[in-house]
């Protein structure tokens, strides 16, 4: 190896380090989003949680090198245009094909490294990380709790003449916040009003409790 090509490998090595270590933060604050919360619902340990963002990495190592690897050349080279040593080279006699012989070379050894982590690394490191993804998934779902559902209620009961109006009514329990219960005579007049804080039907007693509240009672002539 000349002491061009030493050259052009120094300086390709720090460009290709910053892009990759850029290229690799952003995959990495891609990932903790995803996965960083669920981690800690499931108090997981500091190891498991690196362990697990390193494994994501490793796997992304076959798109993380080529893309890093192409915009470390561009750098270079463009560093080497800026500097007018790239003219320079060409005026000793070394040609484009000779000047990126080290990129040849350096392209050959990371194709053979992508292929055996393809081959006998990465499918084991994917599968360990979906092992992980599922674990997590099956600990969320165990520990969810479905909010019980709470409507607001109206309802006209025709039978009895009655006009119910019912707050944050949850139809699992039979209970809610504030409610109004307006009693009708046969021809439609309001003759008494109930309005109440709170709630609730009792089951054993097969009627509904108002809770905190007041009746009212009109004429039904004068009303």
């Amino acid at each position: 190896m000349l002491i061009i090509d030493r050259y052009i490998l120094k300086v390709w090595t720090f460009n290709f380090i910053i892009v990759l270590g850029f290229i690799s933060g952003l995959f990495f604050c891609q990932e903790v989003y995803n996965h960083l919360v669920d981690f800690l619902r499931a108090k997981r340990g500091i190891f498991e949680i690196f362990h697990f963002y390193w494994i994501s990495l490793v796997i992304l190592t076959p798109m993380l090198f080529p893309i890093s690897y192409f915009i470390s050349i561009l750098f270079t080279i463009l560093g080497l245009q800026k500097m007018q040593e790239l003219n320079v080279l060409k005026s000793c006699g070394l040609s484009l094909l000779r000047i990126s012989q080290i990129f040849w070379g350096i392209s050959g050894v990371f194709s053979l490294v992508i292929l055996f982590m393809s081959l006998f690394y990465i499918p084991n490191l994917v599968e360990e990380k979906n092992n992980l993804l599922s674990m997590l998934k099956n600990n969320s779902e165990a520990k969810v709790v479905v909010p019980e559902s709470n409507q607001l209620l109206t309802y006209e009961n025709f039978h009895k003449n009655r006009l119910w109006f019912i707050e944050d009514f949850n139809q699992a329990s039979y209970m809610g916040a504030y409610t109004i219960l307006h009693q009708m005579d046969a021809s439609g007049k309001e003759i008494n009003r109930v309005i109440a804080k709170k709630s609730f039907y009792d089951k054993d007693l097969n009627t509904w409790v108002f809770l905190e509240g007041t009746e009212l009672f009109f004429d039904p002539i004068s009303g």
